[in-house]
């Protein structure tokens, strides 16, 4: 199990001057398996703008989205896609696959 963590792109203002700012703010602190895809996939991903770079399997968690980013050691990964698995007999997901590529800096 690796441990990483995920943040969102957060606007917020200056109470005292009113200046707009973006930032990355930690959304929460995660375990999981942050692996490299396979042949067939990284084929599939050359077409894309952005391709396949790396895929990280976690529990499920519904405040994941694709505009958000995963910080794993040294390395910030774009998120492009959230795959929710199938879910168990009450209808409640156990895991996700986001796909990532890696940010630059």
């Amino acid at each position: 199990m690796h441990e990483f963590t995920v943040k969102d792109y957060v606007e917020s203002q200056d109470p005292i001057t009113g200046e707009t700012t973006k930032e990355w703010v930690l959304l929460d602190s995660f375990e999981g398996e942050v692996t490299t895809p396979t042949g067939s996939e990284l084929m599939e991903a050359m077409k894309l703008t952005n391709p396949l770079d790396y895929m990280v399997h976690m529990d499920y968690d519904n405040r994941i989205k694709p505009y958000m980013r995963v910080f794993f050691g040294d390395m910030e990964l774009d998120i492009h896609v959230v795959l929710p698995t199938m879910p168990d007999f009450e209808g409640e997901y156990e895991s996700l696959i986001l796909k990532c590529s890696s940010s630059l800096r």
